[in-house]
């Protein structure tokens, strides 16, 4: 059976426990949550048990699309045969308790020193994205899973979405052709135009968050154009933050909380990917009013994908998910989605699971979590260089002058 801690009790914490339940409705019952961690002991107490605790917070968003959405959720709705021990210090749990796998929500900041210890510890570690708070912090995580032979993966929802696999699945049969371009563009979102993103102002502190949307979103954008496209070459962006001050308001308008930023609402880059094709990703949280955004599309030489939408130049066009279920063998969607499963989250911890199981590397493992970090991260060493930058000096750590800082402030350099 394998014994896992969460350790972090935020906002993502029903996102994650609903993709247990599913797994557990499926009947994989090998797991137990055995431990929850959390600084605040009631915040942890909050998903223990239902019946007990504090009540639940209210979601910050009722955006269906958005896991920061989810219901609330115990782990006694899953298994209430064992209940998890609670802890205030993540420390505390690796000396005392008794698991397998460690589950990790917390801020960014911390992410480095919890995997890595976890990991010596003889830990497989799964961490919420962006996998750390800077390049070099995130090489710590991946040079301790290789020297304990455990599994470091990164919990990349985007990856697992339904129809980001499905396109993936065309892509390779090459159905559209050579991809040449990736287009993902979103100006203005749910918190627009000043809002405090998710209700957490750590988002906006570079010191915690590592960068703002560069980060908080940048990673999901190229994880996303890297799984269908190629690892990324080179990035020219610009990074600004549009607004300096943000706010908490009440239902009338009063402002509850306000926060001054001193890390990136908007991105905007142009890149160009090691097989030769470009792609543009733009998105900011900032945008008065008014909203405005194009699906996630890819360009080939024989056709294109736009949203759910697969055209070919001989005026074919068709839903990626009809064409996918019409042509794609029982064992392609058996591979891309086992047991029918459909939640991204749920498909993340099934893969790690596996990958645990079979001692193989998941999809999102750690170093494809670093390449993401990299490429997200190079948005700001090139605004700041003003000029294009390779993501590959930046993951060798040849240009740093925007994570400098940061990693000064933990110790890394």
């Amino acid at each position: 059976m394998l014994k896992i801690a969460l350790v972090g009790c935020g906002r993502i914490m029903p996102a994650h426990l609903h993709a247990y339940k599913t797994l557990w409705d499926l009947g994989i019952k090998n797991f137990r949550i055995v431990a929850l961690v959390a600084r605040n002991e009631e915040d942890a107490l909050r998903f223990r048990k239902r019946g007990e605790g504090p009540a639940p917070r209210t979601p910050v968003t009722t955006n269906p699309a958005d896991p920061l959405g989810k219901p609330h959720i115990y782990v006694s709705d899953i298994h209430d045969d064992l209940l998890p021990e609670v802890f205030t210090s993540w420390q505390k749990m690796l000396e005392e308790a008794d698991v397998d796998l460690v589950d990790i929500y917390t801020t960014v900041n911390t992410h480095h020193e919890i995997a890595t210890e976890a990991l010596n510890a003889g830990k497989h570690v799964q961490v919420e994205k962006p996998m750390a708070v800077s390049v070099r912090a995130g090489k710590l995580m991946v040079e301790a899973a290789r020297l304990n032979g455990k599994v470091l993966m990164v919990a990349e929802s985007i990856r697992y979405g339904k129809l980001n696999r499905m396109v993936k699945w065309v892509l390779e049969q090459g159905v559209i052709g050579k991809v040449q371009a990736f287009h993902a563009f979103s100006f203005g979102s749910d918190w627009s135009p000043d809002k405090i993103v998710a209700q957490t102002p750590w988002r906006h502190m570079k010191l915690i968050a590592g960068g703002g949307a560069t980060i908080d979103i940048g990673v999901h954008l190229w994880h996303l154009a890297r799984y269908w496209c190629d690892d990324v070459d080179e990035i020219f962006a610009y990074t600004p933050t549009l607004e300096p001050i943000r706010y908490i308001r009440d239902e009338q308008g009063k402002i509850l909380q306000q926060i001054q930023t001193d890390a990136d609402d908007t991105f905007m880059a142009l890149c160009k990917f090691e097989n030769g094709a470009y792609g543009l990703a733009s998105f900011s949280w900032g945008g008065h009013a008014g909203r405005v955004s194009a699906p996630i599309s890819v360009f080939g030489t024989k056709g294109s994908i736009i949203g759910e939408r697969l055209n070919l130049e001989d005026g074919t066009s068709t839903s990626v998910s009809d064409f996918f279920e019409a042509n794609a063998s029982e064992r392609d969607k058996e591979i891309l989605f086992p047991m029918g499963i459909q939640d991204p989250f749920a498909l993340e911890k099934w893969d790690w699971f596996q990958a645990i199981e079979k001692s193989k590397s998941p999809e999102a493992s750690g170093e494809e979590g670093l390449k993401d970090l990299a490429t997200a991260f190079a948005m700001c060493e090139s605004h700041i260089a003003n000029k294009p930058v390779k993501v590959a000096d930046v993951l060798e750590g040849r240009i740093d002058a925007y994570q400098r800082t940061i990693d000064e402030h933990y110790g890394l350099v």
